[in-house]
């Protein structure tokens, strides 16, 4: 295991430079795992997963020892830690998704919950934000954030639409701000950007857009939901 955990601390040694350089920090990974091990809560350490080896590693770069284990088990394909240290998230194998806090022993706040991804090959966006206890995940044509140790989603975006329309098919995510505001999006056409999840500013474009008149029935069917109105816009008039 030594040896092993010395090569991902050469890898680190030569990322943590280029942050240095840069100003960058933990990011978001897309399919496959989750974001970067470096962890700002806990100093100069790094969150090392060893497959087949039970628990998460962290592991002092500095002198390359392990300074604590972490005991979550042994199926642990990768995991990421809070800006503060406090949290983490675990995909297991299967892509079986788990949030906890750290604690003596550790505790699992949210999970285990469905694959992360339905798709290996389809990029997702994972990440602790902002404001300590929250997570976002977009994957699987939505995006929730969650509040850790709280049931349900403290926000939820579908991006499923109706069968051959502009919405209908695989929705990718490549990334996600800081305070969960915006998700760089790809849509099944393979276009997209950055999007911002603001419904007060969609409702606000539509009826730029269609001023009060009625929403015709192809409009409607558009919709992933259907309208509570067909003039949505009136009493805007």
């Amino acid at each position: 295991m030594g040896q092993r955990v010395e090569g991902v601390l050469d890898v680190l040694r030569r990322d943590l430079a280029g942050v240095a350089e840069t100003g960058g920090g933990p990011g978001v990974q897309g399919a496959g795992g989750l974001g970067d091990a470096v962890l700002d809560g806990l100093g100069a350490r790094v969150a090392v997963v060893v497959l087949d080896r039970p628990g998460i590693h962290l592991v002092d770069i500095t002198t390359g020892r392990t300074t604590e284990t972490v005991k979550t088990g042994d199926d642990i394909l990768s995991t990421q830690f809070d800006a503060t240290g406090t949290y983490f998230a675990i995909l297991r194998q299967g892509s079986v998704f788990e949030l906890w806090r750290r604690g003596d022993p550790p505790h699992k706040g949210i999970g285990p919950l469905r694959s992360i991804a339905e798709s290996e090959a389809t990029p997702f966006a994972a990440t602790f934000l902002e404001g300590g206890g929250r997570y976002l995940v977009a994957a699987n044509n939505a995006v929730r954030v969650r509040r850790i140790g709280e049931p349900g989603y403290e926000t939820f975006y579908s991006f499923t639409g109706p069968r051959d329309s502009a919405l209908d098919g695989q929705h990718a995510f490549m990334g996600a701000s800081a305070d969960g505001s915006t998700v760089l999006h790809i849509g099944p056409d393979g276009t997209g950007g950055a999007l911002h999840l603001a419904p007060d500013r969609w409702y606000r474009q539509l009826c730029d857009i269609i001023g009060g008149r009625e929403l015709t029935r192809g409009d409607a069917a558009l919709l992933p939901a259907d309208p509570r109105s067909r003039r949505p816009c009136a009493e805007d008039d």
